[in-house]
């Protein structure tokens, strides 16, 4: 749908074939990014081992950024409030072996837009709620 919207001229099927790594007719988010979905996988699992569920940690991350000046959502956090919110748990140190020190604030980055659906520089409780759907491979 997207090649047709922005008139791009590409054989779909070669661009499939070329996409749908092992070929099973199936694309994954593991085919198409590897870096974003090993970031979301180890998140996922970090927040059901502290939290239960993705979406339960959402009340906890909420009350650990405290006032948050003007931003009155209940559903939503700008990136920066869901980071310190995160950090307030033990994330991003979570990431231990996985990844450098210096590629710390870029593994954050990655999450926030990983799940980011819109594009608009938040995160949403729904947001969450879907990654609570996703099967994630093991990393």
């Amino acid at each position: 749908r997207y090649c047709r919207r922005v008139n791009l001229q590409v054989d779909i099927g070669c661009l499939w074939k070329g996409l749908d790594q092992d070929d099973d007719g199936v694309l994954r988010l593991e085919e198409v990014g590897a870096e974003h979905c090993a970031v979301l996988a180890r998140f996922k699992a970090w927040a059901e081992q502290n939290f239960g569920s993705c979406a339960a940690s959402w009340d906890k991350l909420r009350m650990a950024t405290g006032p948050t000046g003007t931003w009155k959502s209940d559903k939503t956090m700008m990136y920066q409030t869901f980071l310190k919110a995160l950090a307030a748990f033990g994330w991003p140190q979570h990431f231990g072996l996985y990844a450098p020190a210096n590629s710390t604030d870029q593994r954050c980055a990655m999450l926030c837009s990983s799940l980011d659906l819109h594009g608009c520089g938040i995160v949403s409780l729904q947001d969450l709620e879907w990654l609570d759907q996703w099967a994630a491979p093991e990393y």
